[in-house]
């Protein structure tokens, strides 16, 4: 076994001050003594080192020393140094002292001692206790055991503190002095002997007096009376105050003292001081006593040292109550007033009491009660409040107004309130409201045609009302000021109609609605191309009002979308657009004029319209016959030029019309034209005489002569003898109208006899004598009213009202006003109806339950524009799904120039879509508005019968008798109404 190296010299271990570091320090010499590993160890071991010892690093270093001794320093063990604690931060609530305690705090203060303050420290103490253990047999003796238990003891240590006092102020118990954020807490180290070493406490360490206690993280008092705080510490010092509070009466209306003497430190309250809380709690400065008497109140409990309870401090006064009817005898109140200190109080049975006994009808006498003891609790002095009232007659009423017409969007109502302040003051001087009500004031606009109806006022009827006396008081009619008619507005009969026709503009004005038609009409050109196209006329209207004005390049937009490229008067375009930029109508300025062919010698007559050959059948491109397409009737309209006769000179020479077209020169023969009724004659400067009609008509041209005749008539039948009918003014056929043929006016028509399965279209009335056969193709459409004697499967179609006579079987009928059958055989059977304004029939339906719809409220009319707009839409949406495989088909063969084409065909379907989706979202939520009607059955309505209205439905599934059909839009269902109920309620109303 080898020997153990051994070191010889002297060996000192030193442990610093604060028991961090232990340093190992060997310094060789032979007059030293030796050690071993063994011995080295012990000599650690004898300096209680067990801390943070390194002992790989000792081992290795030992080991080196022993390998090869020389002087050397070896760091033994190092320990852990303690952490100390960050002061907490304070945010100070500022403590105000009461002005009333001011001057007894701070000589409060100034005669107390100095603070002492204590912390608190925890001691753990290793205890020795004995224990008594059972045997391992239960008849054994029981053993016992001494063993050590940790105990914690506290132990109050004086704090170091400055005493100065820096801060005083007044807490109440249970406040806060001060939020405290709390500082880094502070942790313990150990020595290198294994013992801890608590961190150190912060200089400006806030400590906790009497009083006072740490709460989570603020500082609360723990007692009432004065704080003061040092540098390093804070307490509250307990003070004795007077104490005194302030109580109403029951009533509110009396003030008493509760006074509580407190110690000899204490000044006496003062007086005004009591007075002016008594103010703040709602008693006025004339109902309390003095200050004098309440100084003489307070100084005898003082003296005395009796507490004071509900001591009164008001002065007396005594209660009334009284009844007041208004003059018209429509409202009763009751005026109370409260006693006061010890004058007469308020009786409340004896206030019931006058009410119970006054006559007075209506009284809600639980209510009343309810008012009279929130007052007599409140702290209100007076009341005066409501007992019942009367119900006042009502006057007749206006309800809601309903528009028939469409707004302009906002848009565009700014861009023409934009023109209308930047236009020439005249226009707006010779507008008499305009001053009131300028332009840009108004809240809406539309465009509005002569005798157009704008809107309806629903009036209802006044109402008798009755006293608090109930006596019947006596009603007065509608008032309609809140609504006003300015320029060519009329109301009457609760409908708003234009005078004219213009741009309506509508003001809100503080509850009042005015109207005004003012002047407005964006400019227009027209071209007119002569029947023999040798001429183009211009007409242009100048704008009125706010209109869009005029513009050379809306004129020749017009004159290109015409095809007009001969002859070109480019001055004349310009002059008339410069006329009418100036305010002036141009009627038919020539802008153009073909070169006519030369006929030398001759004079001529040329018409300017096409005339009918009088051909009885009509042969189209694919020579076809048509027997009922005739030309025997040529129709003209008022200012027409009819012909033209003028001399020609000179070499014979070929033409050109102004759509480019040669025409051949011939010889002409001499005429002599006879001028007839309705028509005149125009002279030119160049010689050329144009004749024109003065009414519109029928042109008859025989013999040389030419007249209109204004209105046509036919003595028998519209059939294979006389074609279709198509005319400009009035059309009567004393006959029938047979299948097939169709009779179209721009005035009314009148039947003498039956239509048949035949087409009638008039832009005012239809009167049809007898009747209408209708074998389901017949149609008949007025843009007025329709009158006939009765239908069969047929198609009636009228803006306004459709009056039958006697019945109508299977038919489709479409109205903006009401379905009428006048007569007692005016029975309603089968077919669909839709009629906004409703139907009146004495029977509806059949006793075999033939289906018959029924529908009223809406306008139905935008309900055939929506299906129009629809059908677009499928036919836009069809043509899309066609262009996406034709562009992937040109892009995939490289046809950029075609591809283009269809990618801007793409982006113009897409808009135009999205422009009719738009349109058909507008339009249904007009169709959503709700129209007064209703369906009025005289006699009998019968199952199979069905009702609608905004998607509502009834279904009749019984024989019932003199009905009334409405819709009822609280509810938003349909309901049904006896008509004998119902008359009896307009009566009562």
């Amino acid at each position: 076994m080898a020997e153990e190296k051994k070191i010889k010299g002297r060996i000192e271990i030193d442990i610093d001050d604060e028991g961090l570091l232990a340093v190992f320090h060997f310094i060789p010499g032979d007059s030293g003594s030796e050690y071993d590993s063994a011995a080295v160890n012990r000599l650690i071991a004898e300096k209680q080192i067990s801390f943070g010892i390194k002992k790989d690093e000792l081992k290795r270093k030992l080991e080196s020393l022993f390998a090869a001794p020389s002087e050397m320093t070896i760091t033994i063990a190092e320990g852990d140094p303690p952490e100390n604690t960050e002061a907490a931060e304070y945010n100070w609530v500022e403590t105000v002292i009461p002005e009333k305690h001011k001057a007894d705090v701070e000589r409060f203060v100034q005669n107390a001692p100095p603070p002492e303050i204590f912390r608190t420290e925890v001691e753990k103490i290793s205890k020795e206790k004995i224990v008594k253990k059972k045997g391992r047999f239960s008849f054994g003796k029981e053993k016992e055991d001494k063993i050590s238990e940790i105990v914690k003891r506290e132990k109050k240590i004086p704090v170091e503190i400055i005493p100065d006092v820096i801060e005083a102020g007044w807490v109440e118990s249970g406040a806060k002095i001060a939020d405290v954020k709390a500082g880094r807490a502070g942790k313990a180290g150990k020595d290198v002997k294994g013992k801890p070493i608590q961190p150190g406490v912060p200089d400006d360490e806030m400590w906790p007096g009497r009083g006072v206690e740490n709460k989570g993280n603020s500082l609360i008092a723990t007692e009432s009376g004065i704080l003061r705080r040092g540098w390093n510490w804070v307490e509250t010092l307990p003070f004795k105050a007077h104490d005194w509070s302030l109580e109403l009466s029951k009533d509110k209306n009396t003030c008493f003292l509760n006074f509580n003497p407190g110690g000899a430190e204490s000044s006496t309250p003062d007086p005004a001081e009591i007075l002016g809380r008594a103010q703040m709690l709602g008693c006025s400065e004339e109902n309390l006593v003095s200050g004098d008497r309440l100084n003489e109140i307070i100084n005898t409990s003082v003296e005395t040292g009796k507490v004071l309870s509900q001591a009164v401090i008001s002065t007396d006064d005594d209660a009334f109550f009284e009844i007041k009817i208004s003059e018209d005898k429509l409202k009763a109140e009751m005026v109370m007033h409260k006693g006061r200190g010890t004058g007469k109080p308020l009786v409340l049975k004896q206030a019931g009491a006058a009410i119970k006994t006054s006559g007075l009808k209506s009284l809600d006498l639980k209510k009343i009660q309810e008012i009279i003891l929130e007052f007599y609790k409140g702290p209100e002095t007076d009341i005066t409040f409501l007992l019942c009232e009367g119900e006042g007659a009502e006057d007749g009423k206006a309800g809601d107004i309903v528009y028939d017409l469409e707004f302009l969007k906002a848009s565009t109502a700014d861009e023409i309130k934009k023109r209308a302040a930047d236009i020439d003051g005249d226009y707006l001087a010779a507008i008499e409201s305009a001053a009131d009500y300028p332009p840009a004031e108004a809240s809406f606009l539309a465009f509005v045609r002569e005798e157009q109806q704008l809107a309806a006022i629903p009036v209802t009827e006044g109402k008798k009302g009755s006293d608090v006396y109930g006596k019947e008081i006596q009603s007065t009619a509608a008032d309609l000021s809140a609504f006003k008619s300015l320029e060519n507005v009329k109301i009457a009969e609760g409908k708003l109609v234009s005078e004219t026709r213009g741009l309506l503009e509508r003001f809100d004005h503080d509850g009042l609605t005015a109207f005004r038609i003012r002047p407005h009409q964006d400019s227009e050109f027209r071209v007119k191309i002569a029947p023999d196209r040798m001429s183009a006329l211009l007409s242009a209207e100048p704008a009125v009002g706010t209109g869009a004005p005029p513009s050379l390049e809306e004129a020749n937009r017009v004159i290109e979308a015409a095809e007009i490229i001969n002859g070109l008067n480019v001055e004349a375009v310009r002059t008339v657009v410069d006329k009418c930029r100036e305010g002036v109508s141009v009627i038919n300025e020539e802008i153009a004029a073909g070169k006519a062919p030369v006929n030398s010698g001759d004079a001529e007559l040329k018409f300017l319209i096409d005339l009918a050959g009088g051909q009885a059948v009509t042969i189209d491109d694919k020579g076809r016959a048509n027997y009922r397409k005739q030309k025997k009737l040529t129709s003209v309209n008022e200012g027409d030029r009819i012909a033209e006769s003028k001399v020609v000179q000179g070499e014979s020479e070929d033409g050109r019309d102004v759509l480019g077209v040669l025409i051949p020169a011939k010889k002409g023969e001499p005429v002599n034209i006879e001028i007839g009724s309705n028509v005149k004659e125009e002279r030119a400067e160049d010689g050329t005489i144009y004749i024109v009609a003065e009414k519109a008509g029928r042109l008859l041209y025989e013999n040389n002569r030419i007249e209109i005749q204004e209105n046509l008539f036919i003595k028998g039948d519209v059939d294979f003898n006389t074609g279709n009918v198509k005319f400009g003014g009035d059309v009567n056929v004393k006959g029938n109208v047979r299948s097939g043929f169709f009779v179209m006016a721009g005035g009314n028509i009148a039947i003498g006899m039956n239509s048949e399965m035949s087409l009638l279209s008039a832009e005012k009335t239809i009167m049809v004598a007898q009747g209408i056969k209708g074998g389901g193709k017949a149609i008949l459409r007025a843009k007025d009213s329709i009158q006939l004697s009765f239908a069969e499967r047929a198609t009636l179609l009228a803006v306004n009202n459709i009056s039958v006579k006697n019945a109508i079987f299977g038919c489709k009928v479409k109205c903006n006003g009401r379905l009428k059958l006048v007569s007692e055989k005016g029975y309603l059977v089968g077919g669909r109806i839709q009629a906004r304004e409703g139907v009146e029939a004495a029977n509806i339906g059949s006793i075999s339950g033939t289906r018959t719809e029924v529908s009223f409220g809406q306008d139905y009319l935008i309900s055939d524009r929506i299906e129009t707009e629809e059908r677009e839409i499928n036919k836009l949406k069809a043509r899309l799904v066609k262009v996406e495989p034709e562009m992937r088909l040109l892009e995939r063969e490289g046809k950029n120039r075609e591809l283009s084409v269809l990618r801007t065909e793409k982006v113009k379907l897409m808009k135009i879509l999205e422009k009719r989706g738009m349109r058909v979202f507008a339009l249904k939520e007009r169709f959503e508005q709700h129209f007064p009607g209703e369906v009025l059955i005289r006699g009998e309505v019968f199952p199979g019968v069905v009702f609608e209205s905004h998607g509502r439905t009834l279904e009749i599934t019984q024989n019932e008798k003199s009905l009334r059909i409405i819709f009822n839009q609280e509810t938003g269902m349909i309901e049904k109404v006896p008509v004998s109920n119902s008359v009896e309620s307009d009566k009562e109303e």
